[in-house]
C-alpha cells in the first residue's frame, strides 16, 4: 500500500488542504500543535471512519462549521484507489454522512459501515474488525499516534497479553477453551439435575396453577380500580375548569392593579416635573445689558508689526554696539603694544637679533613711529565713542518705545475681551428667553396629562370596585383540586403497582411453561450430553491448550528476537539489554540488574517504545499474510526525549526498516537530513498551511 494524495475541508485546524505524498522517506515538519497529527487522524479516518473511544467527530471537525470532508487516494496491488468521506454536524452531535469509493476510475456511492467493509477486504484485514471499536492492526502495523506509543509497555501483564492476543487472533483459543469448559459445566451440572427432574416438573405444573388463579384475581381488581380512576379524573378535570375561570378573573385584576401602580407612579412623576419646572421658571431672572462703546483704536496685528520692527532695528543696533567695542578694543590693545615697544627700546643696548648697538637715534625713530600709531588709535577710538554714544541713545528710544507698545496691545486685548464678553451675555439673555417659553409650554402639557392619567385611575379603582373575585372561592377551589389530584395519583400508584404484580404473574407464568418444556426435553437428551461432555473435558480442551502454546511461542520467538536487533540498533550501550518475556514484558538489564522501564531516561524509554512498535510491526506483517498495508510505516514523533546520538542512530533505523513509504511526523531539525521529501506545516491565525 502506498499513500498518493490527500484533500482535506474543514478538518480541525485546516480550513482546506491539497497534500501529495511521494515514495521512500517523507518528513512532516512543523512546531508543536502546527496540525501535523491531524494529517494522520486524518489517513486514519478516511480509512476505517469514526472509532468509538478512539476517533470521534467532534475531534476531527473544525470549530464552527457544518460539514467536513476527507479523501484519500492510495495504490494497493496496482489498483487506484480514492475514498471519500464526510462529516456533518447535526443536532444530536456530528456523525458520518455517505461517502464514496472509486475503484480505477468506478466510482460506487456507499455508507460508513460499507466504506468500512469495503477497505477491510481490500487492505486484507479481518472481517471481525468491522464490528470492534479499535482498528488494532493499522494502529500498530501502519500508524501508532505519540501518546499510545509508550503505553503498552505500561499496562499489566495481563492486558498486554489480551492485546498481544487480539492482534494475532490468538484469544479466539481462550475463548473456544473458556465456552468449551463452561459448556462442559452446564452439561455436567444438567446431568446430576436428572434424577430431580421429575419433581421439579410437579413444582413446576403448581406454581403454574397457583399463578393462574392469582392472574385472575388481579385482573377483576384491575377492573374495579379503572372505574374509580376514572371517576376521579372527572372530578378533577371539573374542579380545573373552575379554577381556570377564577384564575382568569386573577389576571385581569392583577393587570388592573398594576396599571393602576403604573399609572400612579406616572402622576406623581409628572407632578413632580411641572413643581421642578414652575421653581426652574421663577428662578430665570433676565440681566440688564451694560452696553459701552468700545474706544476705536488700532488692530492688535497693526501693534505687533510695529513691535517687530522696532525688534529687528534693536538687532541691528546691537550688532552695531558690538562691533564697535570690537573695535575699541583693537584700538586700546595697538596703544599698549606701542607703548610697551617704546618701553623695550629704551631700555635696549644691543639687538638680541644680530647683537649690534641699538643706538639713541634709532630708539628716537623707533619712538617717534610708536608715538604716531598710539595718536592715531586715540583719535579712531574717540570717533568710536561717539558712534557708540548715538548708537546706546536709539537703543534707549526702542526700548521705550517697545514698552509703549505692549501696554498699548494689553489694551487692546482687553477692549476685544469686553466685546466678546458683551456678545455672550446677549446670547446668554436670548437662550433664557428661549427656555422660559419652552418651559411654560411643557408645564401645560404636563398639567394636561396629568388630568387625563387622573381620571383613567378612577376609572380604574371603580373596575377593581366592582370585580367579583372572593379569595375565599379561590382557596376553597385550590383545596378541592389539591385533593382530587391527591386521590387520582393514589389510585395510579395503586394500578401501577397492580399493572407490576399482573406483569410479574405472566412473567412467573411464562417462565414456568417454558421450564417445563425445557425439563422435558432435558430428560430426553440427558444421556447424549454425558457424551459430549466427556469428550469435552478429557480431549478437546487439551488439544486446543496445546494449538495455543505451539503458536504463541513460535510468535514469541521472532518477535523476541527483531525487538533485541531493535533496541542494540538505538541504544550502543553495552551496560543496559532488553529482551521480552513470556507475557510479551520487556525486561531491561541495566549493569547486570534488572530494571522497570518506568526507572530508566526519556529517551531510553522511546527507544524501548520504538523497538517493541518495529517489532511488532514486523511480526504482524511476517504472520499475517492477508494485510496489504505492509509496505507504508507512520511514525508519530519516534524521536521524544532522544539525545544527539540516538537521533543519529534513526537514520541506520530508517534504513533497516523494509518499507517502501515511511512519513515521519517530527520537529526535531535534524530529522530533515534523514528523508528524502520534506513537507512543513505552519499555523498561522488558528488554520494550518503546508509548504514543501
Amino acid at each position: 500500500m502506498l499513500l498518493k494524495s490527500l484533500s482535506l475541508e474543514n478538518i480541525r485546524s485546516y480550513n482546506s488542504l491539497e497534500l501529495e505524498f511521494q515514495k521512500g522517506k517523507t518528513l512532516l515538519s512543523g512546531d508543536i500543535g502546527s496540525g501535523k497529527t491531524t494529517i494522520l487522524l486524518a489517513i486514519e479516518f478516511a480509512l476505517f471512519g469514526l472509532i468509538r473511544g478512539t476517533l470521534s467527530g467532534s475531534a476531527l471537525l473544525r470549530h464552527g462549521k457544518q460539514t467536513g470532508k476527507v479523501e484519500l487516494e492510495f495504490e494497493i496491488e496496482n489498483k487506484n484507489i480514492k475514498i471519500s468521506r464526510i462529516l456533518k454536524k447535526t443536532a444530536t452531535g456530528i456523525s458520518q454522512d455517505a461517502g464514496f469509493i472509486e475503484i480505477d476510475g468506478l466510482r460506487t456511492d456507499s455508507t460508513a459501515v460499507e466504506l468500512k467493509s469495503k477497505i477491510l477486504e481490500i487492505i486484507g484485514y479481518p472481517e471481525e474488525l468491522l464490528t470492534k471499536s479499535k482498528n488494532l492492526l493499522f494502529r500498530y502495523t501502519v500508524y501508532t499516534p505519540q501518546e499510545e506509543m509508550k503505553q503498552i509497555l505500561f499496562e499489566t501483564k495481563e492486558e498486554r497479553l489480551e492485546k498481544i492476543r487480539k492482534l494475532f487472533d490468538i484469544d479466539k483459543y481462550k475463548r473456544i477453551k473458556e465456552n468449551a469448559s463452561n459448556y462442559s459445566k452446564e452439561l455436567r451440572s444438567e446431568i446430576r439435575a436428572n434424577s430431580e427432574l421429575e419433581s421439579e416438573l410437579l413444582n413446576l405444573k403448581e406454581k403454574e396453577k397457583e399463578f393462574a388463579e392469582q392472574k385472575i384475581q388481579k385482573n377483576k381488581q384491575h377492573e374495579e380500580l379503572e372505574l374509580k380512576i376514572k371517576e376521579a379524573q372527572k372530578k378533577e378535570k371539573q374542579q380545573e375548569e373552575k379554577l381556570e375561570i377564577i384564575k382568569e378573573e386573577e389576571k385581569k385584576l392583577q393587570e388592573l392593579k398594576r396599571k393602576q401602580a403604573l399609572l400612579d407612579l406616572e402622576t406623581k412623576n409628572n407632578e413632580k416635573n411641572i413643581k421642578n419646572k414652575e421653581q426652574e421658571l421663577e428662578e430665570i431672572k433676565e440681566d440688564k445689558l451694560d452696553i459701552h462703546e468700545t474706544k476705536k483704536t488700532r488692530s492688535l496685528e497693526e501693534v505687533k508689526k510695529e513691535n517687530e520692527d522696532l525688534i529687528v532695528k534693536l538687532d541691528e543696533m546691537t550688532t552695531k554696539r558690538i562691533s564697535i567695542l570690537e573695535k575699541s578694543a583693537i584700538y586700546k590693545n595697538k596703544k599698549e603694544q606701542a607703548q610697551e615697544l617704546i618701553n623695550k627700546i629704551g631700555e635696549l643696548k644691543e639687538c638680541p637679533t644680530c647683537k649690534q648697538e641699538v643706538t639713541e637715534e634709532h630708539k628716537k625713530e623707533v619712538e617717534r613711529e610708536e608715538k604716531n600709531k598710539i595718536k592715531e588709535a586715540d583719535e579712531k577710538e574717540e570717533v568710536a565713542k561717539q558712534i557708540l554714544l548715538k548708537i546706546e541713545s536709539n537703543i534707549k528710544i526702542i526700548k521705550y518705545k517697545q514698552t509703549q507698545l505692549i501696554k498699548e496691545q494689553e489694551e487692546i486685548r482687553e477692549q476685544i475681551l469686553k466685546q466678546k464678553l458683551l456678545e455672550q451675555k446677549k446670547k446668554q439673555e436670548e437662550e433664557k428667553q428661549k427656555r422660559k417659553e419652552t418651559l411654560k409650554k411643557y408645564i401645560q402639557e404636563l398639567t394636561i396629562k396629568v388630568k387625563t392619567q387622573k381620571e383613567e385611575q378612577e376609572n380604574i379603582q371603580k373596575q377593581i370596585q366592582e370585580s367579583l373575585l372572593d379569595e375565599e372561592i379561590t382557596r376553597s377551589l385550590n383545596e378541592s383540586l389539591k385533593n382530587a389530584r391527591l386521590e387520582t395519583k393514589s389510585l395510579e400508584i395503586k394500578r401501577a403497582e397492580l399493572n407490576e404484580s399482573i406483569k410479574n404473574l405472566n412473567n412467573n407464568l411464562d417462565k414456568c411453561k417454558e421450564e417445563i418444556l425445557v425439563k422435558n426435553d432435558k430428560l430426553e437428551k440427558i444421556r447424549n450430553k454425558k457424551v459430549l461432555e466427556n469428550w469435552l473435558s478429557n480431549h478437546f480442551i487439551n488439544l486446543t491448550d496445546t494449538i495455543e502454546k505451539h503458536v504463541l511461542s513460535s510468535i514469541f520467538n521472532e518477535f523476541n528476537t527483531h525487538f533485541q536487533e531493535w533496541f542494540n540498533n538505538l541504544i550502543e550501550d553495552e551496560s543496559i539489554n532488553a529482551n521480552i518475556d513470556e507475557t510479551f514484558t520487556p525486561i531491561i538489564i541495566q549493569n547486570g540488574y534488572e530494571t522497570e522501564v518506568e526507572n530508566l531516561s526519556g529517551g531510553e524509554k522511546t527507544s524501548v517504545a520504538l523497538a517493541y512498535r518495529l517489532a511488532l510491526n514486523q511480526v504482524i506483517n511476517d504472520y499475517i499474510s492477508t494485510i496489504k498495508t505492509k509496505g507504508i510505516l507512520i511514525l508519530d514523533e519516534p524521536t521524544d526525549g532522544f539525545s544527539t546520538h540516538q537521533l543519529d542512530k534513526i537514520r541506520d533505523v530508517l534504513e533497516d526498516v523494509k518499507a517502501e513509504q515511511i512519513i515521519i511526523v517530527s520537529h526535531e531539525p535534524k530529522m530533515e537530513s534523514f528523508v528524502e521529501n520534506i513537507i512543513r506545516i505552519r499555523k498561522n491565525e488558528h488554520n494550518s498551511e503546508v509548504q514543501y
